[in-house]
């Protein structure tokens, strides 16, 4: 596997969609992290984008989200992680750091309307999850920010 490290600063990532299309890849509507690949979300906005299987924003799969800043907000997925999912396979954890930002109002079909840890780490020491469908206790507050 080769894996890579980016940061992003001051972009938007508006009305993507990743769907099952002849067996293609159909997770992160916006980004998707893979095969160890570490992602550091300083500013900007993820805001809606589709996925028809997880991860209507992101999804960090066997891969690592640091949340310093920005907004994941309004999107979908079919799925679980209707703004992130977090997942790994047997053998690899992927990890999710939460230390600023906003993740509010996305929606999954299944579990985890802002944010699901599948198999993963979630470590949250600032920020707010709110106004997603379902909530789950990755949620902060009940009040979000206008």
């Amino acid at each position: 596997e080769n894996s890579a490290n980016a940061i992003i600063e001051n972009v938007i990532f508006d009305g993507n969609k990743a769907i099952n299309a002849n067996g293609g890849l159909f997770s992160g509507g916006g980004i998707m992290i893979h095969g160890g690949s570490v992602l550091t979300l300083n500013n900007g906005t993820i805001s809606n984008n589709y996925a028809s299987n997880t991860g209507g924003g992101i999804r960090a799969y066997n891969g690592e989200l640091i949340m310093n800043g920005g907004v994941i907000k309004n999107n979908i997925t079919d799925g679980d992680g209707g703004g992130i999912e977090v997942h790994g396979d047997q053998n690899k954890v992927s990890k999710f750091t939460m230390n600023g930002g906003q993740i509010i109002n996305n929606t999954a079909h299944n579990t985890g309307g802002g944010v699901n840890i599948g198999q993963g780490t979630y470590t949250r020491k600032a920020g707010i999850i709110c106004g997603n469908n379902p909530t789950n206790s990755y949620e902060t507050s009940t009040t979000c920010p206008n």
